[in-house]
């Protein structure tokens, strides 16, 4: 009998170095403050940084896809920037899939979108943030009714940013779900 971690203990525990690597890249930051530029005319830009559990990094610009299998770990983090400071970030995560039993298919329903808005201003000493992670918990294990079998499914992951200048700039990541091989 094969010695098994349970699913839950194993997707907390890929979690711990995508939590770390976030951390460190906060504090790694020495000068991810700025004084505010209203008059700043450079929209933010979005970079997405994909971790599957296999560790190794897969870094997007702006939009994107990324490919993965049903119930593989992967962990998201999208990393806003603006020289000029950032004033406030949204995100947005939806989940559609398909599942089919005897060739006849049925797809499931929307899950979300679920939205979040972040209000950063500024600090106590009037300075903004150059910078900003966001950490998304996605999961890529879609369960189908009973009798049902999993197809393909995807994950729209969004995550806009506004610079004191009131420039916005939305990156969206579509992470395909594909059946395991």
């Amino acid at each position: 009998m094969k010695n098994r971690i349970p699913f839950f203990l194993q997707d907390s525990i890929l979690r711990l170095p995508f939590f770390f690597s976030v951390i460190s890249f906060i504090s790694s930051c020495d000068s991810c403050q700025t004084t505010p530029d209203v008059y700043d005319k450079t929209p933010p830009t979005v970079q997405w940084i994909i971790t599957p559990a296999t560790g190794e990094k897969d870094t997007i610009e702006g939009n994107g896809t990324y490919a993965t299998s049903f119930a593989e770990g992967i962990h998201v983090m999208a990393v806003v920037k603006d020289e000029g400071g950032i004033d406030e970030v949204h995100t947005s995560q939806l989940y559609n899939w398909d599942c089919y039993t005897n060739g006849f298919g049925l797809q499931s329903p929307f899950f979300g979108p679920v939205n979040q808005s972040m209000p950063l201003g500024l600090d106590s000493h009037g300075n903004a943030l150059t910078l900003f992670p966001v950490g998304f918990d996605v999961t890529t294990y879609l369960v189908c009714p009973t009798g049902l079998n999993f197809q393909q499914g995807a994950v729209t992951l969004k995550c806009a940013g506004t610079n004191f200048g009131h420039l916005t700039t939305e990156g969206t990541l579509m992470i395909q779900v594909n059946q395991k091989r």
